[in-house]
């Protein structure tokens, strides 16, 4: 009697084990490798963030991820990185997103990727009510929660050639911008003489459900060197500005202070 329990025992761990396991293939699939390690930006110049591939991006390198099946694009120049992800699926879900999640380092472990920057898309098989948003999170307790300020721009869309690709388009605020805006805590702070992490998760997330995920492996991002003006920050600028009409001002009443006290000297004399 003990054996027959002890059989039903194992018998019912197993068959929850094997459900654990389908449900989380089912949440999180895990994805192949890139066909590179590393990926450099090369120096590009300004596309559209309009969910579009313009022609601005055929001087971006580029690797792929097969399953699933993404091409990544990365460029830069002076103040930003463009990061454009290619989804290579004909047939598309009506709640498609794009996550480009971002390490401070080359460190690649789940806790490392601080940083994540969605673009998560409504009615997207349908072009006429398509739309999407954006949203800057960062990795919190085993989760990813919004930040309050955003310092990146994105943009989605479907091609209209034949394949009927989807892009999804980022334009990362690096921190040589006089735009940057940069929270320690949240954001990956892109300077170009130092190498990242990166990966991108894939998936369909319907409002009030778990989404589906496929993760990509981890690609490392460096860039090409690039000779970048110094821009002082917005607050310095100002405070110059201030200065400078001050400086003026004493000037220009110092001058009229002397011409009146030499006017005044001759009118004595």
């Amino acid at each position: 009697m003990s054996r027959l329990r002890k059989k039903s025992t194992i018998t019912v761990i197993i068959l929850i084990s094997l459900c654990a396991i389908v449900v989380f293939n089912q949440c999180i699939k895990l994805g192949s490798a890139w066909d590179v390690e590393e990926l450099t930006a090369p120096i590009g110049q300004h596309p559209t963030i309009d969910g579009k591939k313009d022609s601005y991006w055929s001087g971006a390198n580029t690797t792929d991820n097969e399953s699933p099946d993404l091409r990544l694009y990365v460029m830069i120049n002076s103040s930003f990185l463009y990061v454009l992800v290619e989804v290579r699926v004909v047939n598309h879900n009506d709640d498609e997103f794009v996550k480009l999640l971002l390490s401070n380092s080359t460190d690649s472990e789940v806790e490392d990727f601080k940083d994540a920057k969605l673009i998560q898309t409504r009615n997207f098989s349908h072009s006429d009510t398509r739309s999407y948003f954006t949203e800057d999170q960062h990795y919190d307790g085993g989760e990813y929660l919004n930040d309050s300020v955003s310092n990146f721009i994105g943009a989605a869309n479907v091609s209209t050639a034949a394949n009927s690709y989807s892009y999804y388009e980022f334009r990362l605020t690096t921190s040589t911008s006089a735009q940057y805006i940069f929270d320690y805590h949240n954001d990956t702070s892109l300077d170009f003489d130092e190498t990242y992490a990166i990966t991108i998760q894939f998936g369909n997330h319907p409002e009030g459900e778990d989404p589906t995920i496929q993760t990509t492996s981890t690609v490392l991002l460096s860039f090409a060197s690039i000779d970048i003006p110094y821009v002082e920050p917005p607050e310095i600028r100002k405070v110059m500005l201030i200065l400078t009409y001050i400086a003026f001002s004493v000037v220009g009443i110092g001058f009229i202070v002397i011409v009146v006290i030499s006017y005044q000297s001759r009118m004595k004399i």
